[in-house]
């Protein structure tokens, strides 16, 4: 093997050390040029001050369009920021998605069907859903007004298979996360060990949500966006509040994106948008609920903020909860209020006992739309100010692909000596291994948020291209396959093309078009 491979015998010579660090400058340095980075968020709209205060709540690199209202001693003011798409500046009149503060308007409706007697807050989901067979009978026992008020004793998300690989799903191809989740009547149906006790607190509930507005669609007789908008966004003038009936942006919306350079599908679950999936909405509108809720005009609107029953999220602000709505005491002031998320955007509404009220909706996950709101309000709340709008695990993983691959690549270039784990090189090894490991660097940039430590991306593209001058060097004395299956090295070469293929098409697009 040594006068065949003397790749394998003797340590590299000088010069392809010199090859091997010329390459790993300049592959760190050229990352920087291509790394993705946030659009600048210079457009505005709107009341020049409104829009410099907005612009300066809002954290650098987390926003690509931000739409806010404030409303103050009768007077409404808007203003806007960024764009809706990195070009197309956002007005007062995009529309955003909604999240979870279609909760408000789910609750709303609850209380004007109550209000005609058309269900009782007490009515049960037995006594609606008369042909479905629950598998626990604490399930079929809850009450509507268990399910508004986060009471039911019901997990978040109904975590099945369906929306587990809709999530991985997301995770690199920027698809809808929520796009596998279950009818939320037959996961209710499938529950065991579920519903309320005598120790059930609130625990909030997208599914309970989206469970209340199907049984309000099937008590009237009709889906739910065709009686939400007869009986709530009709009467209160919410026009340009929509649940379209397919999944792309409506003309003129705001595209969803996870970070300020990742764009994701909208949200768009039929079964799910009572709960605040596949709904959009305007700052407008937003303002005109608002109204609403501030006049307590019409009922339902009053009925809905009530509280009825007690906060147990940890907030120190003598926290109650109304059918959907929450409401804190922020240093003496009364502030009525929900949020709402999804995969690319952030949403948050308010009103305060003494006149005023915000909106604020965007179109980036990064952003931290409940301590914008709360700072147009002049209110500090820092239990909304803490959390972190960052994919802590997707991040995890890009660092593992960006910076710990680009080093395994390396090692595996260097190698000489043979294990289980690390099987002989040939030239077609050289080839899938490199492939692979820069596929995976790339993968990387999508996954994860790479402005957080770009020094990671660029310490691995200088080590994956300082692994090429080694692989080049070791080529010299391999063969083209070995062992007694060739065929293996093709077939595993060919699964590698295909991979490498899949992930640079689907990271150039998702980053740079």
């Amino acid at each position: 093997m040594g006068a065949s491979d003397p790749a394998t015998t003797a340590h590299p010579p000088r010069s392809v050390w010199r090859w091997m660090g010329a390459a790993a400058v300049a592959g760190a340095l050229l990352t920087f040029p291509v790394l993705p980075s946030a659009p600048a968020v210079e457009v505005e709209d709107g009341d020049p001050d409104l829009a410099a205060e907005l612009a300066g709540l809002v954290p650098d690199d987390s926003a690509v369009g931000v739409s806010a209202a404030v409303i103050d001693d009768g007077e409404t003011t808007h203003a806007t920021i960024g764009t809706t798409d990195g070009s197309t500046p956002v007005r007062s009149d995009t529309a955003f998605e909604t999240g979870s503060v279609q909760k408000v308007l789910t609750a709303t409706l609850l209380a004007d069907m109550v209000r005609t007697d058309d269900v009782r807050l007490d009515t049960t989901l037995e006594e609606i859903f008369t042909d479905v067979d629950f598998a626990d009978g604490d399930v079929a026992d809850i009450t509507l007004e268990q399910l508004a008020t986060h009471r039911a004793g019901l997990p978040n998300i109904h975590t099945d298979l369906g929306y587990v690989s809709s999530l991985l799903l997301h995770n690199y191809f920027g698809t809808d996360p929520y796009r596998g989740m279950s009818d939320p009547v037959e996961a209710a149906a499938d529950l065991t060990d579920a519903g309320p006790d005598d120790d059930t607190g609130h625990s909030y509930s997208n599914l309970g949500f989206a469970l209340l507005g199907q049984s309000l669609a099937e008590v009237a007789g009709e889906d739910y966006p065709t009686v939400l908008t007869e009986r709530v966004l009709e009467p209160l003038g919410m026009a340009n509040t929509t649940l379209p009936t397919s999944p792309e942006v409506p003309p003129g919306g705001a595209e969803p994106h996870r970070n300020p350079w990742i764009r994701v599908q909208p949200s768009f679950t039929p079964e799910n948008a009572p709960a605040g999936l596949g709904t959009w909405t305007t700052s407008q509108d937003m303002v005109t609920l608002l109204r609403a809720a501030m006049a307590e005009e019409p009922p339902a609107v009053a009925a809905a903020q009530e509280p009825r029953a007690r906060g147990d999220t940890g907030s120190s602000h003598d926290e109650r909860v109304g059918l959907a709505w929450i409401r804190w005491n922020v240093e003496g002031t009364e502030v009525t209020w929900h949020n709402g998320g999804t995969a690319g955007s952030r949403s948050f509404v308010a009103r305060t006992d003494d006149g005023r009220g915000v909106v604020v909706l965007a179109n980036s996950a990064r952003v931290p739309a409940e301590t914008i709101g709360l700072g147009l309000l002049d209110l500090d709340t820092p239990e909304l100010g803490t959390g972190s709008n960052i994919p802590v695990l997707a991040t995890a993983l890009s660092y593992l692909l960006g910076g710990v691959v680009p080093f395994v690549v390396l090692l595996r270039m260097a190698r000489r000596r043979v294990t289980a784990w690390t099987p002989q090189l040939d030239r077609v090894a050289v080839v899938s291994t490199l492939l692979v490991g820069a596929a995976l660097w790339v993968a990387s940039l999508r996954i994860g948020d790479a402005d957080l430590i770009p020094g990671v991306w660029a310490l691995g593209a200088g080590t994956l291209a300082a692994s090429v001058p080694l692989g080049v060097w070791r080529w010299r004395g391999l063969p083209l396959t070995r062992g007694p299956r060739a065929w293996h090295r093709w077939r595993d070469l060919g699964v590698n093309l295909v991979l490498v293929a899949a992930i640079a098409t689907g990271t150039v697009y998702s980053l740079w078009w």
